[in-house]
């Protein structure tokens, strides 16, 4: 308490650690004419944060890192007459960001925001495949992503409860485990889906118990 006390004066803003842990597991059994097909996997998922807010007159700044550690490990059996199939994986993923955000009201009615994210993901993977009639086999290495993410937008407020905003920016994501090494298919090749983003809309608020908002909305997207 005294340390976290003494990190808030220092920085003169507003200092939120955020940690996060989950764990996942899921079961399947699929059988149709072909045969049979039954999955198993579990993940655990550890997440931590620390972002700062701190004013500077007009403009407001939002900075922080986050990361995540996922370790996942699957199992897969398909069971037909005459033909058996099995496959084993185990798949660790570590993402590290980091953030800023800028608010600067230009007039009492006028916010313009800027803010710039960049990721970097390492993926190593391991999946040990066998069937009837093919010596087991075993595919392992690792793959390295990374993406920078700006993004700009403008709010005017024409009331305090209505404003039109606009915004610009491009996204990304990584692919995920079943797709980079599935039990069905292996795509190791995948290079990250990145979009160009714009978004034009009107939020509205002028009653306590009634409010909406209307919204243009426009994705480029590559590498889906």
């Amino acid at each position: 308490g005294r340390s976290l006390r003494r990190i808030l004066l220092h920085t003169g803003g507003t200092l939120t650690p955020l940690i996060t842990f989950t764990r996942d597991g899921n079961n399947s059994v699929i059988t149709g004419f072909s045969g049979t097909f039954t999955s198993h996997d579990d993940s655990d998922q550890f997440g931590l944060g620390l972002k700062i807010v701190r004013a500077f007159g007009a403009v407001t700044l939002v900075a922080g890192i986050d990361g995540s550690l996922e370790t996942a490990a699957a199992a897969s059996v398909f069971n037909s007459p005459g033909f058996d199939s099995t496959s084993d994986a185990d798949y660790d993923r570590a993402i590290v960001g980091v953030y800023a955000r800028a608010e600067w009201r230009v007039v009492e009615r006028l916010l313009f925001s800027a803010s710039l994210r960049y990721d970097r993901a390492s993926i190593d993977f391991k999946r040990t495949t066998a069937d009837t009639f093919t010596p087991s086999t075993t595919l392992d290495g690792s793959k390295d992503f990374s993406n920078v993410a700006p993004m700009v937008g403008w709010t005017y407020s024409l009331t305090p409860g209505t404003a039109l905003y606009a915004s610009a920016g491009r996204t990304v994501r990584f692919p995920n485990r079943d797709e980079l090494v599935g039990f069905l298919a292996t795509a190791l090749d995948l290079d990250p889906e990145r979009a160009r983003v714009y978004e034009l809309g009107v939020r509205s608020r002028e009653w306590a118990m009634l409010g909406g908002s209307i919204s243009f909305y426009w994705m480029d997207v590559h590498d889906q």
